[in-house]
């Protein structure tokens, strides 16, 4: 009885910590929306405030969030949206029979755009042959991702995603994931086409 009102409290806590991480996201993007509903084109100026303001509330929120993150989705939610990326990438066509025997996913590098705290990354780590790059905006979940998960990253970038792609090397990349981070980008194509 103790355990299950244990559990009970452990995800009610963690239902709560979401409840309020996505209420905080929604007010951000709400005061965007306020900001940019004018009947008039806002100038260029306007435009690039609305989006530094932005940015820096989705890397305050989950700076906060960081050290209660993997707990309150994995256990608290039983998120399991990694471990499903994975199984759907080992499924998918376009890769070498040896490839698909040995588990390889990437042979270059692969990229963790969004890592956050590096679940994506741990899934990844397994079979990628080459360098593992995670990237993300909030210092507190690269933080924990080094902390946390040691050895799992090559290299992990503290920047916004559309910086951070724009700066990779045509080619340099067999395999770009971004995991449960699109619904914070505000416009995905210049996002995916910096990546081509």
């Amino acid at each position: 009885m103790k355990e299950r009102d244990a559990a009970n409290k452990s995800e009610a806590a963690a239902a709560t910590l979401v409840a309020e991480a996505a209420a905080a996201a929604a007010r951000a993007l709400e005061d965007a929306a306020a900001a940019a509903a004018t009947p008039w084109p806002a100038p260029a100026r306007d435009k690039l405030e609305l989006e530094q303001h932005y940015r820096q509330q989705v890397e305050a929120l989950f700076d906060e969030y960081a050290d209660h993150f993997e707990q309150a989705l994995c256990e608290g939610l039983r998120y399991r949206t990694p471990d499903h990326l994975y199984a759907m990438h080992l499924e998918r066509s376009g890769r070498t029979p040896t490839d698909i025997a040995e588990g390889i996913l990437s042979r270059m590098a692969a990229v963790d755009f969004g890592c956050g705290t590096g679940l994506m990354g741990v899934q990844l780590r397994v079979a990628c042959c080459g360098r593992l790059i995670g990237c993300d905006l909030s210092r507190g979940m690269l933080k924990v991702a080094t902390t946390r998960h040691k050895g799992v990253y090559d290299e992990l970038v503290a920047s916004d995603a559309i910086s951070f792609l724009r700066k990779l090397s045509p080619g340099s990349a067999d395999l770009i994931v971004g995991c449960d981070v699109c619904v914070y980008l505000r416009s995905l194509e210049p996002k995916f086409a910096a990546a081509c």
